[in-house]
């Protein structure tokens, strides 16, 4: 007999002194051929299996409640913020107070040498700093100069202008 195969003859006679259901094996092997090596399958009784179905249905069930509860919650939280937080830095090439606006133009790193206009209201904040240091000056949108150095955080609106909630002024990069 090879490793791995059982004689049907052998496993269903000890299988039936045993009380096991074998009516899926029968079914499976013709008659008349009983003394050859078959691969076989065992399954368990049929009072097991309905049992353990059960078991994995209430599992699987589960499962995919908890699947539907992390998607819809993800879903909800993104649905929240359409406004995505941008990011504007660069040079002042223009700064007008009237219009509370200021053009600034991207590195080449970043934008290529392109000009991005950043608006700007009552209630966006105003700090400067130099490089490094921890100490953070909180200052006025009349205190930004040309060829200043400012990183502007913000979001764009529908018609696609930038509006700053926070600017800082870089002193480190900033002309003396």
């Amino acid at each position: 007999m090879s490793p791995g195969r059982i004689a049907f003859s052998d496993f269903s006679s000890s299988a039936n002194e045993k009380g096991v259901n074998m009516g899926v094996l029968s079914n499976q092997v013709p008659a008349g051929i009983s003394g050859w090596n078959l691969p076989v399958k065992l399954r368990l009784p049929s009072a097991v299996s309905a049992k353990g179905r059960g078991h994995m249905l209430k599992k699987m069930t589960a499962l995919w409640f908890m699947v539907v509860l992390v998607v819809s919650m993800s879903a909800s939280g993104f649905a929240k913020d359409d406004k995505k937080e941008a990011r504007v830095e660069g040079r002042v090439v223009r700064h007008s107070n009237d219009n509370s606006t200021l053009t600034v133009r991207l590195p080449n790193e970043i934008g290529g040498g392109v000009e991005k206009t950043v608006h700007y209201d009552n209630s966006t904040g105003w700090t400067s700093k130099y490089h490094g240091a921890k100490k953070v000056n909180t200052i006025d949108a009349s205190q930004i100069k040309d060829g200043d150095y400012v990183i502007c955080l913000g979001s764009y609106d529908d018609k696609g202008q930038f509006h700053a909630t926070d600017c800082s002024n870089r002193l480190s990069h900033s002309p003396k």
